[in-house]
């Protein structure tokens, strides 16, 4: 596939491409299955402007992918990050879209349920907003965290960690998400942190 500048693979084989706009011919993200090593069969593909770099996401399941666009500059002036855009594609083909995001500016995270039926989104100029969206891209919740750009699931999907990293002063926060109605657990902060991750039994967290 001539021009692909990202890739990203299903866990059930499906693949991901995005092809850069080039030569006033908009960008391209297209999702194949491979029904042998010399066939790959197009399954669903959308086009935009706006669009110099992707990060491809597959759901856990492989069913969705999210697709989220970032130019390099910003030609509105809105923004030293550029301009993002998130959309929505379901991996059959039956249904894709931009996702509507509640706050205006730069995308700083995006996470999938382990269900893969639902994802969270961190977006916006600081303090950040976050988002919980079905896979109807109906968002379901908005989290009142504050400044922070990663988000994660543990390994049931029961709680979510917001951090505030890099540039910003390490606050974390932790939610529940299952197990009873959503809202905030427990807070600390781990100043000079840059990544945090989930133990495997989704019960601690290292920064």
């Amino acid at each position: 596939f001539p021009g692909i500048t990202e890739f990203c693979l299903a866990v059930d084989g499906k693949c991901a491409i995005f092809i850069k706009e080039a030569g006033g011919k908009p960008g391209s993200v297209k999702i194949y299955n491979f029904a042998s090593q010399a066939t790959a069969i197009l399954m669903a593909q959308k086009t935009f402007f706006k669009a110099d770099r992707c990060r491809l996401l597959f759901s856990p399941s492989g069913r969705h992918l999210l697709a989220q666009t970032q130019t390099d500059v910003d030609k509105t002036g809105k923004s030293y990050y550029g301009e993002s855009n998130l959309y929505f594609l379901s991996a059959n083909g039956t249904f894709d879209c931009r996702v509507d995001l509640p706050a205006k500016g730069p995308i700083h995270d995006i996470c999938w349920s382990p269900s893969g039926n639902e994802f969270v989104v961190v977006h916006g100029f600081m303090p950040s907003t976050t988002s919980l969206f079905d896979c109807k891209c109906s968002c379901l919740y908005t989290f009142a965290c504050g400044a922070k750009n990663l988000a994660a699931f543990n390994r049931t999907g029961e709680l979510l960690c917001f951090s505030g990293f890099g540039n910003l002063a390490g606050g974390v926060e932790v939610w529940r998400r299952g197990g009873g109605p959503i809202g905030r657990i427990g807070s600390f902060e781990a100043a000079g942190s840059t990544l945090s991750d989930w133990s495997p039994d989704g019960t601690h967290l290292i920064t």
